[in-house]
């Protein structure tokens, strides 16, 4: 439920207060030192995900860089699962 809020709020956001830009980044499990100890989760996201791993890192680092220096992009949530999202 909370991702479904931080969707909705981040699109109502970049309605309400244009022209400043609302983005968000909400990633899947990754691989760094928070979650070290959650192997059975990311073997089931190698094994589900089209990308067959979790996120790194750097991984998050990239899409951060890619929302920041966008101009033009708003309201928009971008999800970082390596695909698990797509699989049904």
């Amino acid at each position: 439920m909370s991702k479904a809020a931080i969707n909705h709020l981040t699109r109502l956001l970049a309605k309400v207060v244009g022209p400043v830009r609302v983005n968000a980044v909400a990633p899947g499990p990754g691989g760094d030192t928070w979650t070290k100890d959650w192997a059975p989760i990311h073997a089931t996201v190698a094994r589900n995900a089209p990308l067959g791993r979790s996120a790194t890192a750097e991984d998050l680092a990239d899409a951060i860089f890619g929302v920041v220096t966008s101009r033009y992009m708003t309201g928009e949530v971008v999800v970082l699962d390596g695909g698990l999202g797509l699989v049904s």
